[in-house]
């Protein structure tokens, strides 16, 4: 049976809550909490799963200094907690460790642990793309799963529906979460069904007006909803 979530929601109090539960992610210069863990998770269904790896400033080998991908971890925190689903974010960076470029990652290794990140899974991984594309959201489809396509394929149909500009599939923006080590592709070898979410900055600014960050998050959240079992 469907679960069901109450249809009208307050979106200026879940626009307050984003910038409120994205505040920590900002600290040190966006390097995030000096003090806690480097990521957090919280459970709620094990199978259900969103991501915001790049929620902090972060290093890898080839990119030895990458900024946060801006208000990507308190929208994680809001969407999944307002759908359901459990949640994964690093708050802190170490070194060039990168969440999205090796599958030998301490939040990877958490998630097998605490999470069920196998067959019957989903994994929707939150990022930040610049506004150079005339896309608002490109939906990276990693290695081109048939499952994965076709989620990709009904979020795209939820985010058109509100005036949401769409790469489908990440051809068009070359973001398409195929790389090894990515959150997606990592996730679709061991079974899940994934696919990384690319938001233009102008869609998820705390700069712009509110109605652009509410468009967003009503799209994202009614988007979630059409995965639940």
């Amino acid at each position: 049976m469907r679960r069901s979530f109450p249809s009208k929601v307050d979106l200026q109090a879940l626009e307050r809550q984003w910038y409120l539960r994205n505040l920590p992610f900002t600290e040190n210069d966006f390097n995030g909490p000096e003090e806690g863990p480097d990521f957090e998770i919280t459970v709620r269904d094990p199978k259900l799963i969103v991501t915001a790896v790049h929620a902090v400033k972060h290093s890898r080998p080839s990119q030895p200094s990458k900024p946060n991908d801006a208000n990507t971890g308190g929208l994680a925190a809001v969407v999944a907690e307002e759908v359901g689903y459990s949640v994964a974010i690093v708050r802190r960076a170490r070194g060039t460790d990168d969440a999205n470029s090796t599958d030998d990652h301490p939040l990877k290794r958490a998630l097998v642990e605490q999470l069920d990140v196998t067959t019957g899974a989903t994994v929707i991984d939150l990022h930040g793309m610049s506004d150079a594309t005339k896309f608002d959201v490109a939906v990276g489809i990693g290695v081109n799963s048939d499952e994965s396509r076709m989620l990709a394929l009904s979020l795209s149909k939820v985010f058109r529906a509100y005036g949401l500009v769409v790469d489908h599939d990440g051809s068009a923006t070359g973001l398409r979460a195929n790389r090894p080590g990515t959150m997606t592709r990592w996730a679709q070898g061991r079974g899940a069904v994934a696919l990384q979410i690319e938001i233009a900055r102008r869609c998820r600014s705390f700069l712009v007006p509110i109605d652009d960050r509410i468009r967003l998050l009503s799209a994202l959240r009614e988007s979630l909803l059409t995965t639940l079992p």
